[in-house]
């Protein structure tokens, strides 16, 4: 996978407009109407790990400017720094480090980003919920006397508004 490329097109299809940055082939800018940032890519998680404060200060010192002109930008700007790289676990730990350190940007920090549902999911914070469940589609009544082995006594007594200490009594007499 392509990484770089992968990113800014989930990007573009959730309405981010993105370019490169011209100073790197493996980063690039997004942003929309309030928020800005950039995505960056390494080769290795050691190599993210040691170079991810350098690419994030001299982006946003380059770029300070844009993020001026519409301050609520400055309150939603992000660094992202993946690699396809899984790396020990502890490493994997130390990228924690970087998500929890709030200067300058919120930051996400994520190895192992090898396919398009790890990329989704590391991106995940910028992208619109894909499916809701709306719960009028489920019956919910035939859910519970079909599937879920409720006492179909305690079920009319919940349908018909019973309270705990009615539905306990139910239970208790008729074991």
């Amino acid at each position: 996978m392509e990484l770089i490329e992968q990113a800014r097109a989930t990007l573009d299809r959730n309405g981010y407009v993105t370019g490169l940055a011209v100073e790197r082939a493996d980063q690039f800018a997004f942003e929309d109407a309030t928020v800005y940032g950039f995505v960056t890519t390494f080769p290795t998680v050691h190599a993210l790990l040691s170079n991810w404060e350098g690419r994030q200060d001299t982006f946003f010192r380059s770029h300070a400017s844009k993020m001026g002109h519409v301050p609520v930008k400055a309150w939603n700007a992000y660094a992202i720094f993946l690699t396809e790289e899984l790396g020990s676990n502890e490493l994997q730990r130390s990228l924690m480090a970087i998500e929890e350190d709030f200067r300058t940007a919120r930051k996400i920090a994520r190895a192992g980003v090898s396919t398009r549902e790890a990329l989704e999911t590391a991106l995940g914070p910028l992208l619109p919920l894909k499916r809701v469940a709306r719960l009028e589609d489920v019956d919910i009544r035939a859910r519970l006397s079909q599937e879920s082995g409720i006492d179909q006594g305690v079920l009319k007594m919940l349908q018909d508004g019973a309270s705990p200490e009615e539905i306990a009594a139910y239970l208790l007499e008729s074991k």
